[in-house]
């Protein structure tokens, strides 16, 4: 892939993902619930067993999950969530790598930066701050979109181990849970690539920037 894909590539993980988002907190909490009835419980069935959870059970840090969970079951907990967010981040780059081979980015950010500059230089009347809000609105969206992958991509890592002693309704949720990821990669990028990366290039030769990517693979304006 040429060096822009590649860095437009970076650009696309960092458009995506957070530095500390919410959903990842939910993450972790399947992760600890995993543990709970893998290594408390003894079950089979990670799924089986929520039908005699209680939401409270979740939430109450008397007698709850938090206080059955070993300093040991956390450690586990917090590491996977940590290693699940480094694999959604791989899963992100090498299906992006894979979808870009069948586009040519010099020729797609050249066309539509030459659209732009001939937009400012016909000075239309173009809303700025309106189409700052569209790039904001549609990052959301991209971010909303990995929180569904991530968290799809937890709970295959956590129903793995049940489809070990063949629970089938376990094998069912983590092919579900693998679809939905490969889904969420496929519309990420189409999303990216259609709506956000255009946006974003008007955006920034509107307001005189010129896009340039620096040889670290870093986005700068």
């Amino acid at each position: 892939m040429d060096e822009l894909a590649k860095k437009i590539q970076q650009k696309y993980i960092e458009d995506i993902t957070s530095r500390y988002p919410l959903y990842r907190f939910f993450c972790l909490l399947i992760y600890l619930f995993s543990y709970y009835v893998y290594f408390t419980t003894h079950k089979d069935s990670l799924l089986m067993t929520t039908k005699d959870i209680k939401i409270s059970f979740l939430f109450n840090f008397s007698s709850g999950l938090i206080s059955e969970v070993s300093i040991f079951g956390l450690t586990v907990s917090v590491t996977l969530t940590i290693v699940g967010s480094q694999i959604s981040k791989i899963i992100n780059s090498r299906s992006f790598r894979v979808m870009a081979k069948l586009n040519n980015f010099d020729q797609y950010v050249s066309d539509i930066s030459q659209k732009a500059h001939k937009v400012k230089s016909e000075k239309r009347n173009i809303n700025i701050e309106t189409n700052i809000l569209g790039v904001d609105a549609k990052r959301a969206l991209l971010k909303g979109k990995q929180a569904i992958s991530e968290t799809a991509l937890t709970l295959s890592i956590c129903t793995f181990p049940s489809i070990l002693y063949y629970s089938v309704t376990d094998i069912v949720v983590f092919i579900g849970c693998l679809v939905i990821v490969a889904y969420s990669q496929i519309e990420s990028f189409k999303l990216y690539i259609s709506e956000f990366m255009p946006s974003f290039i008007y955006e920034q030769v509107l307001l005189g920037n010129t896009v340039e990517f620096s040889d670290n693979n870093e986005p700068h304006t």
